[in-house]
């Protein structure tokens, strides 16, 4: 719907990706908070889980490059958040939430010697 209406001129490419633009960081910003939450339900799958559909859903709007980074922004954010001490959750969580953190590292710092071997 949102590309039909860009090309038949009635919403401007600028506004259209401004919108998207804001929709993500504000999600970025709930999937954040929910990982500060205390006894929150979600755990560390799930959070991997959402991180991967999202990355599957922005692919409609933005490059494979930006889509890699910003997954690994957030992930990033989101490993960082579940590692530390959060009342009713339990301490696996946590371990899993920096072995994730460890993925994310290695898988960027893997990029960085791809790209890196490329140039």
């Amino acid at each position: 719907r949102c590309r039909a209406l860009c090309h038949s001129g009635a919403l401007p490419a600028e506004s259209l990706a401004g919108a998207i633009e804001a929709f993500r960081t504000a999600l970025f910003e709930r999937i954040c908070a929910v990982a500060a939450q205390r006894g929150r339900r979600l755990r560390v799958p799930q959070f991997k889980e959402l991180v991967s559909e999202l990355g599957g859903v922005m692919g409609g709007a933005y490059p494979t490059s930006e889509i890699f980074e910003s997954g690994c922004r957030l992930s990033l954010r989101l490993s960082l958040q579940l590692c530390a001490f959060c009342p009713g959750v339990p301490e696996a969580d946590a371990l899993e939430a920096i072995d994730w953190m460890a993925l994310v590292l290695r898988n960027l710092l893997d990029q960085t010697v791809t790209v890196g071997a490329l140039s």
